[in-house]
C-alpha cells in the first residue's frame, strides 16, 4: 500500500536514502518518491490516502467508500453485510476501488462459503478455504465457524498482589467491545482494590474478591 502513494515533490529531499551494490563502491543517494516503511508518518499518511480515495469516488462506489470510511483499521478491512448479495456487490467494489490507485487487495476470509468459492480472474486475490483462523485486529477468527477466539494466559499463583491484577485485565485486548461484561467485572474488582486503599505490591485479600 505505501509504495502506491507519491509523496509530495517538495518533500522528497526528506527521504533520502544511501546504497550501495558492492562493498568498494561509493554509496549512491536516492530520493524516495513514494510513501517508505519505518517513517512515523506513514500510517497515518496511509490511512488518509484511503479516506480521500473513498470520498472521491463514493459516487462510482458507494458500499465501498462507506467501508473505506468506518471499517479500515490499519491495513485491514473488517466488515460484513446483511445479505451474500449485498457482500458480493460490496466485494466487487472494494477491488474495483483499489484498483483505481493501483492497490491489489488480498488474504480475503469469509464465513460464506458462497464468497469463498467465487474467483476473480487477472488477479492475485486469493480466497482461502484450508485455514479457516485468521488473526484480525489482535483476535483470532473461525471463519467457517464465525467464531472469535480470545486467548488469555494467567499465571497460576497462590498469591496475586494488585500489580498481577492490572497486568492480567491489561491483556484483555477487545477493540470490539465483545468481551465488554467480562473486562467490566475485573475492572470493577480493580476499582474495589483501590477504594481498599491496596498498594501495588499488596496480596489481595479474599474477602474482598
Amino acid at each position: 500500500m505505501f509504495r502506491q502513494i507519491l509523496t509530495e515533490p517538495s518533500q522528497r529531499d526528506l527521504l533520502r536514502i544511501l546504497w550501495k551494490t558492492k562493498e568498494e563502491e561509493e554509496p549512491v543517494s536516492y530520493r524516495l518518491k513514494t510513501v517508505t516503511y519505518g517513517t512515523k508518518c506513514s500510517p497515518f499518511l496511509a490511512t488518509r490516502v484511503l479516506r480521500q480515495l473513498a470520498m472521491d469516488e463514493v459516487k462510482n462506489f458507494p458500499l465501498a467508500s462507506e467501508v473505506v470510511l468506518s471499517d479500515v483499521y490499519t491495513d485491514d478491512i473488517v466488515t460484513g453485510s446483511q445479505d451474500l448479495g449485498t457482500a458480493i456487490a460490496l466485494k466487487d467494489q472494494l477491488i474495483n476501488l483499489f484498483n483505481t490507485c493501483g492497490m491489489v487487495l488480498h488474504k480475503w476470509n469469509s464465513n460464506a462459503r458462497e464468497l469463498l468459492d467465487l474467483k476473480n480472474e487477472n488477479s492475485e486475490i486469493s480466497f482461502n478455504q484450508e485455514d479457516s483462523t485468521i488473526k484480525t485486529l489482535g483476535m483470532a477468527w473461525k471463519s467457517n465457524e464465525d467464531q472469535f477466539i480470545f486467548k488469555v494466559s494467567v499465571k497460576e499463583q497462590t498469591v496475586y498482589a494488585k500489580r498481577d491484577v492490572l497486568s492480567t485485565i491489561a491483556k484483555l485486548f477487545d477493540p470490539l467491545g465483545l468481551l465488554g461484561p467480562v473486562i467490566c467485572k475485573a475492572k470493577i474488582f480493580l476499582q474495589r482494590l483501590w477504594l481498599e486503599k491496596v498498594n501495588w505490591g499488596d496480596p489481595t485479600s479474599r474477602t474482598i474478591c
